[in-house]
């Protein structure tokens, strides 16, 4: 479904819109893009910047408190860990977690290449992916992504370092 933005006039998805609980299908009247420029210019005023300084000057206390409260619960912890997954796997490799969860099932929760098992709810799994092309490859477990990356993904090099082993092993 689209909608068209109030302030720079283009029709949009409704998910390029900030909630809105008041708003017409749930969302703003502005985009995200034009919300975040409004913003940008209200907040460089000189006396709305004094507004939020002494805001925060004055509140400062109440602020460190709940901030603090906030950080030692344990399920923050947590949720904090997966959202930053989450954010980290859409940005750069363009999965979604329920894409990384069927990766890691087809490959039986063990690393594409030397087949070593991950540990449960580990955080050093690899997201293997060709440089040029940005596709995703597998999952990886750090001795081989680091293996692939000096040999800069060429399977020359790769090859080269296979025949090289296997003469030093022969004893030639």
């Amino acid at each position: 479904m689209k909608k068209l933005c109030n302030e720079c006039g283009k029709d949009k998805e409704l998910k390029d819109f900030p909630n809105h609980i008041d708003g017409k299908f749930g969302v703003t009247k502005k985009c995200k893009i034009c919300t975040r420029i409004y913003k940008k210019i209200y907040r460089s005023q000189p006396h709305i910047k004094k507004q939020i300084k002494d805001y925060n000057t004055a509140n400062r206390k109440k602020r460190n408190t709940y901030y603090r409260e906030w950080n030692k619960n344990p399920k923050r912890k947590e949720w904090m860990r997966n959202y930053n997954r989450q954010h980290k796997l859409k940005k750069n490799y363009n999965l979604t977690l329920e894409d990384f969860n069927n990766m890691l099932k087809k490959q039986q929760n063990s690393c594409a290449i030397c087949n070593n098992v991950f540990k449960s709810g580990a955080r050093y799994i690899h997201v293997d992916h060709c440089h040029k092309t940005n596709k995703v490859r597998g999952l990886l477990c750090p001795y081989c992504n680091v293996g692939i990356g000096n040999f800069f993904d060429k399977q020359h090099l790769l090859n080269k370092a296979i025949k090289y082993l296997d003469k030093s092993q022969r004893g030639v």
